[in-house]
């Protein structure tokens, strides 16, 4: 059963002088959030921004960041091709949003949920 809720995204707020964005403070916006389940086939890449799909991913563990890099960059590549028809795709970053507790090189590291939206950043940009 479908239904719709409020919640508050926060996005980053620009840097006031124009230089290069990181966490500089948050901007809540309460926003309607829709349940668009059954209603999927409704959304498109061209009007929307974004499409919903179903295909089984044959990597399934993200732990390893070496390992993601490896065996999901390439099968997220083949897929944005097939579903985009882009002859150029570059996966530059990841970011792992489970909630768990890893060991890499002797320091705990842990990976929670991100806190804000739009968090997209492109190679170069300014």
């Amino acid at each position: 059963m479908a239904s719709d809720t409020t919640g508050t995204l926060n996005y980053m707020l620009a840097p006031p002088d124009g230089s290069r964005p990181y966490h500089n403070g948050e901007d809540p916006y309460d926003m309607q959030i829709e349940d668009v389940r059954g209603k999927e086939e409704l959304y498109k890449l061209d009007s929307a921004g974004f499409q919903y799909g179903r295909e089984a991913a044959k990597h399934t563990s993200f732990l390893n960041n070496d390992e993601v890099e490896r065996e999901y960059y390439p099968e997220s590549i083949d897929l944005i091709r097939r579903v985009t028809g882009a002859s150029s795709i570059i996966i530059f970053d990841h970011i792992s949003t489970q909630w768990s507790t890893m060991f890499w090189a002797t320091k705990l590291i842990i990976l929670a949920p991100l806190e804000n939206a739009g968090v997209e950043t492109l190679v170069g940009e300014t």
